[in-house]
């Protein structure tokens, strides 16, 4: 339609002004995150645009958005891909959350503040949810989270994240029963968390990807109790 067009014309405008070539080596040279590239963008609505107005998003569909990504990365994608990555975990919080948790979230990341990041995959059980064995305990009105993810893009810089976690036994190995999403703040700044940045991969390295491991770390969020 003509109002894509003039997304997807708006979108490559920008970052054809924005996006700095010999920059953008150095910074996947360094393995480094441009958050101030990222927060200048997610100001003009770049950034988790499919979320609702009210929480700071544009509200447009996934296929605007796959416009606006297209216009980035047809510039640079080491710059294109960084705007991109840095909502990982929003839309959960986007479809699943509670009305509080959405204006918390969901104005931060869209407002380019708060950095968030998704923890799933885990050393033994790779990508098969099924098998994951992170696991939290009730205390109170707080859960206790232990164990490890892997492969979590932006946990090292997260200020935030939505984490697949194991709230009740299992009926059995590999069960989906019992899995919940917990949220975790000031993840990139506890104490109960242990970060391991993997270092360089073999592009896009402005996203930084990290192994998580959980040691007694508090949260009192359950975002969501899934039986995925």
């Amino acid at each position: 339609s003509e109002e894509q067009k003039m997304l997807y014309a708006g979108a490559k405008e920008w970052a054809q002004e924005n996006f700095d070539f010999t920059l953008a080596r150095k910074w996947d040279s360094e393995h480094h995150h441009p958050r101030e590239l990222w927060s200048n963008a997610a100001k003009l609505g770049y950034v988790a645009p499919t979320v609702e107005p009210k929480y700071g998003g544009q509200g447009i569909d996934v296929l605007d958005y796959c416009l606006i990504l297209e216009a980035f990365t047809s510039v640079d994608l080491t710059c294109g891909m960084t705007m991109y990555t840095t909502q990982f975990g929003s839309e959960q919080i986007e479809r699943f959350g509670t009305e509080e948790q959405k204006m918390k979230y969901l104005t931060k990341t869209c407002g380019g503040e708060w950095v968030c990041c998704a923890g799933y995959t885990e050393p033994n059980a790779g990508s098969d949810l099924q098998a994951i064995t992170t696991r939290a305990t009730r205390d109170g009105n707080e859960w206790v989270i232990n164990g490890e993810k892997i492969f979590a893009t932006n946990s090292p810089i997260a200020d935030w994240g939505v984490f697949l976690i194991r709230t009740s036994p299992p009926e059995k190995p590999r069960s989906t029963k019992g899995i919940s999403i917990l949220l975790v703040d000031d993840v990139c700044r506890r104490k109960d968390i242990n970060l391991i940045d993997l270092g360089r991969k073999m592009g896009v390295n402005t996203t930084i990807t990290g192994q998580v491991a959980f040691n007694d770390c508090r949260s009192a969020q359950l975002m969501s109790p899934a039986q995925v």
